[in-house]
């Protein structure tokens, strides 16, 4: 591979530098980080990978940082991406979610990694997928995703996780705006974190309810942790090897793979067309953009004008 640095021994030794390296060209779109991707994809499918979800506040950095002290502890390798809002007008994003891991910076078991949302949909960035493929072919065990503080239908972390988890407190809103949240599809496991605020017992009722009439093999389970105390979270972690433990046994594992590479390749057919298309636009955007503004054509018309434009251009090429 012609101008492919020669990384492959590194990233196998689980080089740091040389994993910052490659996710670094996997943001930028670089053609030899997918080039050793490709040849990285054989070894991917092995680790577990979970996701946490949930509003900005609610305490995931923290729950996050237990959970990796419980898996290093019983001998696990542990990859985090940690997805940090992208500024709307800059793309610029400040990501701190490394200082909030900082205990096990130094351990060589533990690969942190912030990635900004670079305006991604659903919670998560578009080189979330691509970077989550290659640290699990480098052979982490364990692959921990943190979304963006997520809203009612920022639900893709359920297409890339194996395990969900929602973190909600106490203070997260009255009963039927819970119920209401498409979170509350997709989490194999919900964890009112802050449990010693008012109204945890009352939250975790109406979700044991809501939750029980949801249909599937897994009955989502529903726990109280206070992350900043420990609280909870050797059962959380018990909960997490237990579904992953389940998945196994009902041949859904391999299954939740085949479903994240389906999304992803269709996030990136989106991606790349959109970004192609901006580059075909050019002159004609802005001539029916003056259309528009001068009432000569309506919002529908100029898009097929549009679509056509791209088409013939791509045709042609």
């Amino acid at each position: 591979m012609c101008g492919v640095p020669n990384i492959a021994q590194d990233l196998r030794d689980r080089n740091p530098r040389a994993i910052s390296k490659l996710i670094t060209a996997l943001e930028e779109g670089q053609t030899w980080a997918f080039e050793v991707l490709r040849d990285l994809l054989p070894s991917a499918g092995r680790a577990h990978v979970i996701g946490v979800t949930g509003a900005a506040g609610v305490g995931k950095s923290t729950l996050i940082d237990g959970i990796v002290k419980d898996l290093r502890a019983s001998g696990k390798t542990v990859g985090l991406l940690l997805i940090d809002p992208s500024s709307s007008l800059t793309g610029g994003a400040l990501l701190g979610d490394r200082a909030r891991m900082r205990r096990h910076g130094s351990d060589p078991g533990v690969f942190i990694r912030s990635l900004a949302s670079r305006r991604g949909s659903g919670g998560l960035s578009t080189a979330t997928w691509a970077t989550l493929e290659a640290i699990d072919a480098i052979g982490y065990d364990y692959i921990v995703v943190e979304t963006l503080g997520a809203g009612q239908d920022e639900i893709d972390i359920s297409y890339l996780a194996h395990t969900v988890l929602v973190v909600l407190t106490p203070a997260c809103g009255d009963d039927l705006q819970l119920l209401k949240a498409g979170l509350s599809e997709i989490g194999h496991i919900f964890v009112i974190n802050k449990a010693d605020l008012p109204g945890a017992e009352r939250i975790k009722a109406a979700l044991e309810g809501f939750l029980g009439v949801r249909q599937g093999q897994w009955r989502p389970l529903v726990l109280q942790t206070e992350a900043l105390k420990g609280t909870g979270l050797e059962e959380l972690c018990k909960a997490i090897r237990e579904h992953g433990d389940f998945l196994r046994e009902k041949g859904m594992f391999d299954e939740a793979i085949r479903r994240r590479r389906h999304k992803a390749l269709q996030i990136m057919v989106e991606y790349l067309w959109h970004q192609r298309s901006r580059e075909l636009l050019g002159e004609e955007a802005g001539q029916m953009l003056q259309e528009i503004e001068r009432g000569r054509t309506d919002f529908q018309k100029a898009a097929e004008e549009i679509l056509k434009t791209i088409c013939s251009h791509i045709l042609l090429q």
